[in-house]
């Protein structure tokens, strides 16, 4: 080693007469010794501090940063903000605000064929946004993006006309898909050109996460219509670029979690796996293998045995509790979501379509959809049995034709062909002049039991006829015209008659002649929504929301992201009845309904939040609503006026068994529930779109329901696996892994520990359960009385091992920072200290 070649110590001279060979041999091998014990020092404190923070950095690689730090795009406008909802927004700059600016919800978490809903906002309203899927790992100005056949569908880079709306920013919304393809396990590349389309096809490009990352691009490009060509090159003066993620393809839970079989209602399609991966690692861990289907079968694999636990969101269903009759259950409340009137819609202007993303609806209205009385917002004129405007919902009346502008005819057909404009459609979904509303409209609905049909049912048959303002142009003497003025409207029609009398004129009831009887005779809540017809392309049945979103974007958009009429004057609007997750997964847009209070409401996280207060606790032995579960009151002299409610919350519950278990079933079920009732309760940035946080009243009744309704079989003898009370209240088993739901940890039921555990998004479990005086009243009349069983003194309750497991875990990673930063100093310190030393000396 050459180190330490030329080092002379400084120091006094030598003694007279030390100076001998020996002893200049002798303090040369000395010298060369400590020479190379320093050397030996150096190095291992150099080794000791880089290997340490190596290790510590490496661990702290496997920490999941956001996701929206992505691989970063040069080209591109600065990087995006989180929007607060899984989502991210950026903005083009511009020399004078505001800017042109970009959201994309959700972009982060996303999984295989999921709709990303693009909003722009100050765009031209003579330009049109690009919209693109593109490779990170191509191009920065000319990126390979999807073009090409993929999943059953055509996919390519579209121009979205910009909606010229000076009042809202010239707000455009429109939803494109994300598909996962990751370059492991063989997968085929997406189909890809550049998107320019200056080479054309070039070659596929895989899309997902770590190696192979993708984004998705969003171009301010001049012109509408035909006249758009592919647009200009991707620069920072003119484009947004947002990274997109994919949920990962394996959990990654621990193979030592135990695991739960269940089924469960669409309503929660989307939200077990979010919350398994949310909560899976967690200390309480359960893997969920859950299949979405109808809630017939949900009921009747629970009955039969198939599931440890099912989840509905039709409870009231009468024939579903007459299937769980003579069988021991219970209710607890899950997760909160929407019945929604989904839609597809498009206004058009010459050649050039837009996309819709706001329509109101009143509950008269969503019932002419769903009968196919309403197949045209104008209508139609019938000269037969009288003249007359059918298949629409026209409001003259209760309007006067004689103080409309223009109304008044000298013959009945011209005068109804003047009346035709003044319809509830049109009139509470203005557009501007030259712009041609949707004029053909279609429903897809369900044809399976579902909540979404039996509550949307339900609301038309109890909710109230409330007058609605809308514009007119009225005439005002002596002048005889006026500017347009608002009126208050009563509509003639209402909910409940309309969806209880068979259409006249429909094109698609009856099926056959002589008609049969209607299929909705009384006005109640109807699970399944019989099949009016089996060919209409503009009316159909489905089995699954999947299948709704594919007939309603294959009639209204042409199967594309688009509207894509049958011609360029003939815009079309498609409606389905399903859950808000559902509908939000699919890129479909909610219609904004009236509530009780007569207002038009959207479906938000807060207006969800603000329809949930409205629930209260079904009273005890109701046989059309059950113990354990929540009514909505949709009349107007109950408790349902908030003007920002949403007026059809949507509950998912578990139905559980509460007949005694095995004591490691009780506890897996237990903590599967706790922790998807512990992540329902969470922020609602956690939860996926579609969903609000569970309202605290109902997470602490599921807290208590969860302790009271789950029981296990007693354990006799010193047996060495779990305990439990006499009773069924289960003991605690070492149970960690993941669930398909849940997050946070909470002791099992019966531990006998005290205090409250803090679950991972801010919610917080009790360690114990909670008493009988603490829940809300529930009754069940096979519910199985429980109790709390007592753990031996001499006994450490393993939950009390978990709970400081946890409460260490949260130091671990400032330790280990604080320990590499330690050694980042110290091993430094140890190389210099002799030098420090001799200085010193």
């Amino acid at each position: 080693m050459s180190w330490g070649k030329g080092l002379r110590r400084v120091g006094a001279p030598a003694a007279a007469g030390q100076s001998s060979a020996t002893d200049e041999d002798r303090r040369g091998t000395a010298h060369r010794a400590r020479r190379s014990t320093r050397h030996i020092r150096r190095r291992l404190a150099l080794g000791l501090s880089l290997v340490t923070a190596l290790a510590v950095f490496g661990v702290l690689g496997g920490v999941p940063w956001s996701p929206l730090e992505g691989p970063a795009s040069s080209g591109a406008a600065p990087v995006c903000q989180s929007d607060g909802n899984l989502g991210c927004t950026g903005t083009i700059p511009c020399p004078t605000a505001p800017c042109p600016s970009v959201d994309v919800t959700p972009a982060t978490g996303l999984r295989d064929g999921q709709y990303m809903f693009i909003t722009s906002q100050n765009f031209p309203s003579t330009d049109s946004m690009r919209v693109a899927v593109c490779s990170t790992n191509s191009s920065q100005t000319d990126p390979s993006c999807l073009n090409g056949d993929w999943e059953e569908d055509t996919w390519y880079p579209i121009s979205v006309p910009i909606t010229d709306d000076p009042t809202q920013g010239n707000e455009t919304t429109v939803s494109y898909p994300a598909f996962d393809d990751p370059s492991e396990s063989g997968n085929t590349p997406l189909p890809a050109h550049d998107i320019t389309n200056e080479v054309g096809s070039v070659p596929g490009f895989f899309c997902g996460d770590a190696a192979d990352p993708c984004e998705i691009v969003i171009t301010d490009e001049s012109g509408q219509g035909n006249s758009v060509g592919n647009g200009p090159p991707v620069s920072s003066s003119n484009s947004v670029i947002i990274p997109i993620t994919f949920a990962a393809e394996s959990n990654g839970c621990p193979a030592s979690d135990p695991t739960v079989d269940t089924d469960s209602s669409f309503s929660l399609e989307h939200f077990l796996p979010v919350a398994v991966d949310a909560t899976c690692t967690g200390s309480n861990g359960v893997i969920g293998l859950n299949t979405a289907t109808d809630n017939d079968t949900v009921i009747s694999d629970f009955v039969n045995g198939g599931d440890d636990i099912s989840f509905v969101d039709n409870p009231s269903d009468v024939s579903e509790l007459a299937t769980l009759a003579g069988h021991s259950y219970a209710f607890i409340p899950v997760a909160l979501s929407g019945t929604v009137v989904s839609f597809l819609a498009g206004d058009s202007l010459g050649p050039v379509s837009y996309p819709v993303a706001t329509y109101k609806l009143t509950p008269n209205m969503v019932a002419g959809l769903i009968t196919s009385l309403y197949q045209f917002p104008a209508g139609t004129i019938e000269f037969e049995p009288k003249e007359e405007i059918a298949l629409a919902d026209n409001l003259v009346p209760p309007l006067s034709c004689a103080n409309l502008v223009g109304c008044k005819a000298r013959n009945k057909v011209d005068e109804l062909e003047n009346e035709q404009p003044y319809n509830s459609f049109d009139l509470l979904n203005p557009v501007t002049e030259g712009v041609t509303a949707p004029v053909d409209l279609g429903t897809f609905l369900s044809n399976v039991p579902s909540g979404a049909s039996y509550q949307v049912t339900d609301w038309l048959c109890n909710a109230p006829n409330d007058p609605f303002n809308v514009q007119v142009n009225e005439v005002t003497p002596p002048a005889g015209q006026s500017n347009p003025v608002t009126v208050s409207i009563q509509d003639p029609n209402s909910a409940s008659t309309t969806f209880t009398t068979a259409p006249l004129g429909s094109s698609i009831w009856p099926p056959y002649t002589p008609p049969p009887p209607w299929v909705f005779p009384t006005c109640q809540g109807y699970a399944t929504l019989p099949a009016l017809s089996g060919t209409a392309a503009n009316f159909s049945e489905s089995q699954s929301p999947a299948l709704q979103a594919k007939y309603m974007r294959g009639w209204s958009y042409g199967g594309g992201s688009l509207p894509s009429p049958p011609d360029s004057q003939t815009p079309l609007a498609a409606f389905g009845v399903m859950d808000s997750s559902e509908a939000a997964f699919y890129g479909l847009n909610d219609a904004t309904l009236q509530n009780a209070s007569g207002d038009f409401v959207p479906l938000t996280t807060t207006s969800l939040e603000d329809g949930a207060d409205d629930l209260t606790p079904c009273p005890t032995d109701l046989l059309s609503c059950p113990a354990g579960t929540y009514a909505m009151n949709y009349d107007s002299t109950s408790l349902a006026t908030d003007p920002s409610a949403y007026p059809m919350p949507n509950v998912t519950y578990a139905v559980v068994p509460t007949d005694p278990q095995p004591a490691s079933t009780a506890t897996a079920e237990k903590d599967l529930l706790t922790n998807l009732v512990n992540f329902s309760y969470s922020d609602a940035s956690q939860l996926p779109a579609g969903y609000a946080p569970l309202p605290k009243s109902l997470y602490e009744a599921a807290v208590n329901d969860i302790a009271d309704d789950l029981v296990a079989e007693p354990v006799t003898g010193n047996s060495s696996g779990s305990g439990s009370s006499s009773t069924g209240g289960s003991s605690p088993t070492s149970s960690t892994g993941s669930s398909s739901s849940g997050t946070g940890s909470s002791t099992a039921s019966g531990q006998g520990a005290t205090g409250a555990e803090a679950g991972p998004f801010g919610s917080v479990l009790p360690a114990t359960a909670p008493s009988a005086s603490s829940s809300p009243s529930k009754s069940n009349s096979s519910r199985e009385p429980t109790a709390t069983a007592a753990l031996s003194s001499s006994t450490t309750p393993l939950g009390s091992i978990r709970l400081a497991l946890d409460n260490a875990a949260r130091y671990l990673l400032p330790g280990l920072l604080a320990l590499a930063g330690a050694c980042l100093l110290i091993g430094p310190a140890m190389l210099l200290w002799p030098a420090i030393r001799r200085r010193r000396r």
